[in-house]
């Protein structure tokens, strides 16, 4: 899944949300994120 606007991106001091919904039950789940920043 990816975390971006309609834009494809994430705007300085703008922020993104997602939810997600699963049939399963978890003792942990993890995040992570990466990304990069383009050279403009």
């Amino acid at each position: 899944m990816y975390f971006t606007d309609d834009d494809s991106e994430i705007k300085p001091g703008k922020a993104v949300s997602k939810n997600f919904a699963s049939g399963a039950d978890f003792d942990r789940v993890e995040f992570y994120l990466t990304g990069y920043r383009d050279k403009q």
